[in-house]
């Protein structure tokens, strides 16, 4: 069944510099199901699943390029049980990551994926590297990322969007829309494009949804379809403000993310409707 899963956490390794000996010490194991690059799947505690709050999360989740980001091979620690040794795994002995609950039942799901980009001129190309993304919806075509939020000096954080990356469920590559590991305001090109030539090279096989992707990018040009967007996401901004405002001081912030998320992540997901229904 389709569904939209709420990032629970986020294999983030970066997050761990800077913390005492103590307190890396305490980071929890969690419960999860491994499957392996050889296919083979385990259940163990997993420790280092984060949910990641900061800009130095800008780029991708323990990416590996032509060698991996990190000085060496980098490595997780895991149990299999509370009373067991703990033992190690590489990044690039995981293929997937489900974390479950005591009931075995799956939270949210990891994948390592291949990327590939669109282009300031509009053309996909890979990205020579992977990455393991939470699956945000599991459909035809699926939906990875994460929330990216930025900090600063005194300033408290601020929710700058959520980073999505697409893949039709037959494919081995995942397109980032938007790379946000080169984005500037001199190579940004159009974003219009950028989204609907992503979602061509995710779901291009079906002539149907080709078509609704060329009706969609004309109507993103039309000022007053513009216009009640921009409203849309201001009123579901101040929805979720609102509501926050029953909550603890220290909860609102992560609440109206988590709805401000869910909302970008919907209207991406209104898109592969189009899809699901008129492809088979």
């Amino acid at each position: 069944m389709n569904r939209i899963l709420l990032m629970a956490g986020l294999i983030c390794a970066n997050l761990m510099f800077g913390q005492s000996k103590k307190s890396l010490e305490k980071r929890p194991f969690i419960p999860v199901e491994i499957t392996k690059t050889d296919g083979s799947t385990e259940n163990i505690l997993l420790r280092d699943i984060y949910f990641p709050k900061a800009e130095s999360f800008m780029g991708i989740v323990a990416q590996n390029k032509n060698k991996s980001v990190f000085e060496n091979e980098q490595l997780f620690e895991y149990k299999t049980s509370e009373a067991s040794e703990i033992k190690k795994i590489g990044y690039h002995d995981i293929q997937k990551i489900k974390v479950v609950d005591k009931y075995d039942d799956e939270v949210i799901g990891y994948e390592k994926l291949s990327i590939k980009k669109v282009s300031k001129d509009n053309d996909v190309k890979d990205k020579n590297y992977t990455a393991i993304l939470p699956i945000l919806y599991d459909g035809k075509i699926d939906i990875y990322g994460y929330e990216y939020t930025v900090c600063g000096n005194g300033m408290g954080c601020m929710y700058a969007g959520t980073i999505m990356y697409i893949k039709n469920d037959k494919s081995d590559f995942a397109v980032m829309p938007v790379d946000v590991d080169e984005v500037s305001l001199f190579n940004l090109g159009s974003l219009d494009e950028k989204l609907i030539n992503a979602f061509k090279y995710a779901g291009g096989d079906c002539p149907e949804f080709v078509k609704y992707l060329d009706n969609l990018y004309i109507k993103l040009q039309d000022r007053d379809f513009r216009k009640k967007m921009k409203q849309d996401i201001k009123d579901n901004y101040q929805k979720a403000i609102d509501e926050s405002k029953s909550l603890d001081k220290k909860d609102r912030f992560n609440y109206v993310t988590r709805k401000r998320s869910e909302y970008d992540i919907k209207m991406f997901v209104k898109i592969i409707n189009e899809y699901e229904k008129n492809c088979p």
